[in-house]
């Protein structure tokens, strides 16, 4: 009677999961987000650590030409994550990340001013702005911009 008590429990205990197993490990959370400008509306992505903040933070600016907001050209074929993937990367060792697509690119498209009007300084003053917005916010402590000409 004993034997199949004991039986019947560790049936019951191995169907319902081993005390002894880890519990899988949190994930970072992505969501989106904006920044409203003059010219219309700058679309990214935050992701944000498991951990409990303040996080540093870094605003990955894209490359070169028409990239969006995770790496990848419109004009290579192929999609390489390269800033998504380094997003993720960060957010693992507890830093959280924007990544946005610039004016012009992707979801930002619209938010382009004429091609003769766009200048460098406006790719300055979005980066500036990005930045102005997400120091407001509580969960974040020091802000890096990191990216190709990072500003």
């Amino acid at each position: 009677m004993i034997l199949r008590i004991a039986v019947g429990f560790l049936i019951l205990f191995s169907a319902s999961g081993s005390a002894s197993e880890p519990p899988a490990p949190a994930q970072p959370s992505e969501s989106d987000v904006r920044l409203e400008t003059a010219t219309g509306t700058l679309f990214g992505s935050l992701l944000l650590p498991p951990s409990t903040g303040p996080h540093p933070l870094v605003l990955l600016h894209a490359g070169s030409g028409p990239t969006d907001r995770n790496g990848n050209s419109a004009i290579l074929p192929g999609a390489n994550d390269s800033l998504k993937l380094l997003a993720e990367a960060l957010a693992v060792r507890g830093i959280a990340s924007v990544r946005y697509d610039k004016r012009g690119v992707a979801a930002s498209a619209a938010a382009a001013p004429l091609e003769n009007e766009l200048r460098f300084d406006t790719y300055v003053e979005d980066a500036a702005a990005w930045v102005r917005q997400l120091r407001t916010d509580p969960r974040f402590g020091t802000i890096t911009l990191l990216g190709h000409r990072c500003l």
